[in-house]
Formats: structure tokens, sequence, C-alpha cells
């Protein structure tokens, strides 16, 4: 979940397309998607099931790499040496810098800094070879003590920290490492707190309540970890903060990340922005617009789409808003989830069969201005 307030900054990291990799790396059990999972009373969504399996071709995943010394290659030559570990001053670190202070046990904010940024320009291959070569060596733990603090600066607790080995060793989220380099976890009693589970734009870090943490074993917070660190991810690199489709995309980030089969961004986006409209009675809840995403995010998010079974137009804000007012806003949220998870599935198949015959709205029509009024006051009194 995220809190409301974004503060989110655009910017952009100069990258060119590869493949995605290919993992080989044993996925964790795959959670699975429950009625509760995604929504509770607070200003966004939590993390702690996934979308069921659905039957679709699998497209390529391109998206950015970074280039030149500071890629995953500059460091895959040759046998490391004690004087790798520190980068000369002014040059970009390499991947023997980092894996040389990782056999050290480095764990200072310097050696942080470093690792975040030589992870910072590269994109998903890239990040992958990196990450595999830190894995091949058994350096996983060192990784996680070397990046991972709380806001104060502190070592990650026990079970965030093998949420994280979880998170970072099924492969396909590693472009996470810069996240995890730059971005505070901090457990603590949040009693007092509404949100328990969230990432907050404003003081850039995630937090999960301990008590909400006691119940779930490592697999249940390394599924709210992948959620929590793409809206820190989404932020540092042009995301749209408070909105349908970063908390969908999260959501997605868990499914990417430990199961294998496609699953329905439209359920997980138009869900989301359906539940605060009936439920949360906020119609005026937004989808968001990702054209100011930056390469890596964008990269990511195709990833995230190569498995959808919707095929959602999330990159088309125009289509969005149309296919959601024609096949989707018809439906109420607040109902039984099986019931739910009916209508939906028979939306998107209606979806895909006006776009199949070309009868599909691509433009949202225009809003009669007496549902806006009934919208605004819904809005302002909370019904």
């Amino acid at each position: 979940m995220k809190v409301a307030e974004s503060a989110s900054t655009p910017h952009s990291t100069p990258a060119h397309a590869a493949e995605a990799p290919k993992t080989t790396e044993k996925k964790a059990a795959a959670p699975v998607r429950v009625a509760g999972d995604s929504f509770e009373p607070a200003p966004a969504r939590t993390s702690t099931g996934a979308s069921g399996s659905r039957t679709t071709p699998t497209v390529t995943r391109t998206g950015s790499t970074g280039t030149g010394t500071t890629g995953a290659a500059a460091g895959r030559t040759g046998a490391t040496t004690a004087a790798a570990a520190t980068p000369p001053a002014g040059t970009a670190p390499t991947l023997d810098n980092v894996v040389d202070s990782l056999k050290a046990g480095k764990k200072d904010d310097e050696t942080r800094a470093m690792i975040g940024q030589y992870f910072a320009p590269l994109g998903m291959a890239e990040s992958n070879a990196a990450m595999q070569r830190i894995r091949d060596e058994g350096l996983m733990d060192n990784f996680i003590d070397a990046t991972a603090r709380d806001k104060d600066g502190n070592p990650v607790t026990q079970e965030a920290k093998d949420a994280l080995k979880l998170v970072m060793g099924s492969g396909r989220l590693d472009v996470y490492a810069e996240t995890l380099a730059t971005v505070p976890i901090t457990v603590a009693d949040l009693g007092s707190s509404k949100e328990k589970l969230y990432y907050d734009p404003g003081s850039k870090g995630v937090f999960l309540d301990q008590a909400s943490l006691s119940s779930m074993g490592s697999q249940d917070v390394a599924n709210v970890l992948a959620h929590e660190m793409f809206h820190a991810f989404s932020d540092a690199h042009g995301g749209d903060g408070y909105s349908a489709l970063d908390e969908g995309f999260g959501i997605a980030a868990r499914e990417y990340a430990f199961s294998d089969g496609n699953y329905n961004l439209a359920e997980m986006v138009y869900g989301t922005k359906s539940f605060y409209r009936d439920i949360r009675h906020e119609p005026s809840y937004q989808f968001g617009d990702f054209s100011n995403a930056d390469p890596k995010l964008k990269e990511l998010m195709q990833a995230f789409a190569s498995r959808d079974s919707s095929q959602l137009a999330w990159d088309k804000p125009d289509q969005l808003q149309a296919e959601y007012d024609k096949f989707f806003s018809p439906i109420n949220r607040n109902q039984d989830w099986n019931s739910w998870l009916a209508a939906v599935d028979q939306a998107t198949k209606d979806m895909q069969a006006a776009r199949a015959a070309g009868t599909s709205p691509t433009k949202p029509e225009p809003k009669n201005p007496i549902q806006q009024i009934i919208d605004w006051l819904s809005s302002l009194f909370g019904k």
C-alpha cells in the first residue's frame, strides 16, 4: 500500500534496449489471490495475495540496460582483487568493486552508496547479470547486510532480511537492487498509524508494522515487500504516485516475482479503481498517467504486462479510461469476491471481443454534468 501524499519526481536515466533475462532460479511458492488481500480501510492497497493464472502467449520483454564500465559485463572478466573493492575517486564503480566489498563483509554507508551508484544505470538484463554473480558466489546475505537499512540507518530486522532474500533470490526483480541500496525499510510498532504496511513517498521509506508481520511467514512478507518496493521504485523513476495503476502494478510485481502463470491486470488496476469508488467512496481516485516514467520503470512495467491475460491498455490513458467506463465500471466492487471475479472475467472477455471486432472504445465519452456533481458530493460527504 502507499500513503496518499505522493512526492514522486520524474527523472530520466539514459538506457539502451536489451532482451530481459530468462532466469532459472527456483521460485517460491506462488501466492494465492484472496478476497481481502489487496484492499483495506486505508488510503491504499496491501499486497499479501496474487491473482489466479490464465493462459495467454508470453510477450518478449525488452527495455533499458546500462552501458560502459558501470554495466554488469565490466565485472565478469578476470579474478577480483582487494584493490578493486574501492573505485578510484571520480570513476564509476564496477561489479568487481561491489563483489569485493561484499566478500570483505563491508556494510558501511560508503559501501551502500557505492552499490546504489553501481546499480542505478542498469536495466533488467544487466541487473540480473550482476545479481546472478552475487548469488552464484554465495554473497546474498552479505548483499542484504550491505544494502538494507531502516530509517535510522540500522540493519533491517531478521524477518525483513529473510523476506528480502526471497525477493532478491527470485531473479525477477533484480532492478530492486538500486531500491534496496537507497530506500530504508523500517519494521516498527505502527499501532497508532492508520496504515500498517506501506511506502511513504514523503520520507521515501517503506514501513512495516511489527504486529502485522508477526502473523506472516517469510513468503507473505516477501509478497508485501515486492509490492511496496515497486512503489518506491516507481516513485524514483517517474511513476504517478497515488493511483490505480501504481497499486495494480504493485500487485503484479508480487505475482511476477513468485509465480509462473499469467494474471489479469485489468482486475488488479480496474479493481483498485472500483474499490475506491464503491467501498472507500472516493470517485475521484485516479488511474494515473505513467507517460513520464523513465526507461527503467517502463521496462519493468512492460515486463509485468507481458504476462497480462487481459492486455490492459495501461500505457494508453484514453483507452484505459474508455474501456473501464464501458466494460468494468458497471460492475459493483462491493460484492462477494467470487462473484466479483466472475464478473471481471466476463468483462475481460467482452472487452477483448470488442477489440477483435474493432468496436472497443479508444476515447472516453464526455461525462454527464449531473453525474459529475453526484461524484463530487459523494467525495465530499463520503457517501
